[in-house]
């Protein structure tokens, strides 16, 4: 049996550099924090048909966030949210239909202390029914 594989791996501004490496570049200013953000997204528009990893997109909205200056420990990095966190504005579907798409009145907790240390928003990341493992 032969298995799918998808890859998002890109020659771009991103290369194979972790979050640290990438909040490092941005900081002292090898790149600009939108191009990391434009990287990540196209990457993500990449291997989305295949995988179906994004329940809600914010793109247009990390864009704009990225072109702002952001003085955090990991200041203009993108990255998902799992879509069990409430984040202000946006659904929450914990990876179930049966849920309301009515957004969340205010963001969570750890969403809260993920925008403080500067990371960008990119979306809300899908994940099994209600979060639960098999």
């Amino acid at each position: 049996m032969s298995e799918k594989m998808a890859s998002a791996y890109c020659n771009d501004v991103l290369g194979d550099l972790d979050g640290v490496e990438l909040a490092e570049l941005i900081k002292v200013g090898d790149i600009k924090a939108v191009e990391a953000i434009e990287s990540a997204i196209t990457r993500a528009q990449k291997v989305n048909p295949s995988i179906n990893a994004i329940a809600t997109e914010t793109f247009e909205q990390a864009l704009i966030q990225g072109r702002n200056s952001i003085n955090a420990p990991f200041g203009g990095v993108p990255s998902f949210i799992k879509d069990t966190d409430d984040v202000e504005g946006l659904p929450t579907f914990f990876g179930s239909r049966a849920i309301s798409n009515k957004p969340a009145d205010k963001s969570s907790k750890f969403v809260m202390l993920y925008d403080a240390m500067g990371f960008i928003n990119l979306g809300k990341s899908t994940l099994p029914e209600l979060g639960l493992g098999i």
